[in-house]
């Protein structure tokens, strides 16, 4: 949970309106209020119940799946699409009840999903569904705040209790007309329009039997093996747990074994623990390789995958994945996967580092296909959609760069919006080095850096980045210029013009007494007569 709350002040007056109020079931909607509880109390699967700083719900449980049999859409188009949806069962592990309350009040948790594929070294994310909206909470305990089986003493109804849980069938989460679009949530802060997501005049078509569901290409499906896994995430949003700073924590995965059940037609059965509050990118590194012996019941994690959380200044949160792969033959293949949890400024530009004279092949990209009719103030257009256009690659000398359009140029581009995740890769002739990534906001521009695998210079070709080399200390660096001394013509040559010259002479003068750096020419810590010796002795052209 991040300490401090940005907008709970103002949340409270907004609950005191509605509190006034009734619901359109006639059920009330009470503040928030603290429950008895002990502080940071064991439940199970690796869960803490009752932490403190407000409601805190997560997904406890990931149970049961629907799946519809597949559809061409449209008919005749030859693109067939299977889909998909899951139980949920939520758990406020915080120390304040989570406000349920019913539309047309938005003081309730909007729940997504979507569904992730691992195979050959990578993670993509093959379908995401419309937001179902709660309505009305129970008081299980499934997480075991309170120990044992059975129910939590907490309240119900209009409210998530202190450590209890409340459980959505997959059947219920699968109803189309309850399941409204995505945009109209701000995933960082929870807000939503209070007007209901249907049944509705303004969403009333769902485009098919796999609309509005988490609808996959069945292109991208295949029987789950050793090597394919498959992954489906829910994801809670809420107000009061946004306001309390805890919708970092709200996403959970689990494995979902695939199966073939006839032409274009897939099954899915959940399998596995729930990894609660981890979202569905953390699968690449937990479960990336292939499966041993244990037929997928222990994780089998990928440690060459490098993970990077992401938070933006007083706004949103994003995840970062990496991998570099050697192929052989000095070739190396680069790996992102870029997730956005919540952010609502969500992301336009993904910018990698690059050496000088690198080489670049291969170079790909890989988002979500949006559905439905889910485009930007769309009401009565299910053909209408945010654009699906790649982000076209730019490549410089000294970076490669995917963009879509500003916020400016079009509300509808292919942003990457909350719940999310899109993929960049090429191949590289040069091997990985730590280094920073850019990723620029799309909303509200504004650029942050994330530190993770980048191509790196080989200036010796041992297929180990320079900046390796030195840190190991398998090459030297006498003049700490990040260039291993093998490489350069001599230390002599300050300003690497090929050459021991003039300029260099007056390099190491105007140094004079310096602790080290690139005029400190012999590397014995102070820029002195030792160097300006040197660099008369090694006068002249490098051979």
């Amino acid at each position: 949970m991040r300490a401090g709350s940005r907008i709970a002040a103002g949340l409270a007056g907004v609950c005191g309106a509605i509190v006034l109020g009734q619901g359109v079931s006639g059920q009330s909607c009470p503040l928030q209020t603290p429950a008895a509880c002990n502080q940071d109390t064991p439940g199970n699967n690796g869960t803490i119940c009752c932490q403190t700083g407000g409601p805190d719900v997560i997904v406890g449980d990931l149970v049961g799946s629907v799946t519809v049999a597949a559809q061409e859409v449209p008919v005749g188009s030859g693109n067939w699409f299977d889909a998909f949806t899951f139980g949920t069962t939520s758990c406020n592990i915080g120390n304040v009840n989570l406000q349920w309350c019913v539309f047309p009040n938005n003081l309730h948790p909007a729940i997504g999903q979507s569904l992730f594929k691992v195979k050959n070294g990578r993670i993509e994310q093959i379908g995401i569904n419309w937001l179902k909206h709660g309505f009305t909470a129970l008081s299980g305990n499934i997480c075991g705040c309170w120990g044992g089986a059975g129910s939590c003493p907490g309240p119900s109804g209009s409210v998530l209790g202190v450590g209890c849980s409340d459980p959505y069938t997959a059947s219920r989460n699968a109803s189309q007309s309850n399941l409204g679009p995505r945009w109209r949530v701000n995933a960082d802060t929870g807000f939503f329009p209070t007007n209901g997501p249907g049944p509705s005049p303004a969403w009333t078509c769902a485009g098919s039997a796999v609309g509005r569901l988490i609808r996959v290409r069945s292109t991208d499906l295949e029987a789950s093996s050793a090597t394919v896994q498959f992954y489906g995430e829910a994801q809670y949003v809420a107000q009061d747990d946004a306001a309390a700073n805890n919708q970092n924590n709200n996403t959970s995965y689990r494995r979902l074994t695939v199966a073939a059940s006839g032409a274009n037609n897939f099954n899915g059965t959940l399998s596995g623990l729930t990894q609660r509050e981890q979202a569905g990118i953390r699968a690449w590194k937990d479960f990336g390789l292939p499966d041993g012996p244990d037929a997928g019941t222990d994780p089998d994690p990928d440690p060459d995958v490098v993970e990077t959380d992401i938070q933006l200044v007083d706004e949103g949160f994003f995840i970062l994945a990496a991998k570099a792969t050697d192929l052989g033959g000095g070739q190396w293949h680069y790996e992102y996967a870029l997730q956005n949890v919540n952010s609502d400024r969500s992301g336009r530009v993904f910018n990698v580092p690059l050496p000088e004279g690198a080489a670049i092949s291969n170079i790909g990209f890989h988002d979500i296909e949006y559905h439905s009719g889910d485009a930007q103030g769309n009401t009565n257009n299910c053909a209408l959609n945010f654009d699906g256009t790649d982000w076209p690659v730019t490549q410089t000398s000294t970076s490669i760069e995917w963009a879509t359009q500003t916020f400016a140029e079009s509300n509808n581009a292919n942003a990457l919006r909350w719940g999310t995740m899109y993929n960049f890769r090429f191949d590289a002739d040069v091997p990985p080095q730590t280094g920073e990534t850019t990723l620029t906001t799309y909303k509200v521009a504004g650029t942050v850096n994330a530190s993770t695998v980048v191509p790196g210079a080989d200036c010796n070709n041992n297929n180990v980045a320079d900046s390796i080399d030195i840190s190991n200390g398998t090459s030297e660096d006498a003049n700490k210029d990040g260039i291993p001394d093998e490489c350069e013509c001599t230390t002599s040559d300050v300003d690497g013009n090929g050459g021991v010259d003039v300029a260099d002479l007056v390099a190491v003068v105007v140094a004079w007494g310096a602790a080290g750096g690139p005029a400190d020419v012999n590397g014995d810590g102070i820029v002195d007569m030792a160097d300006v010796l040197q660099v008369v002795g090694d006068w002249g052209p490098c051979a």
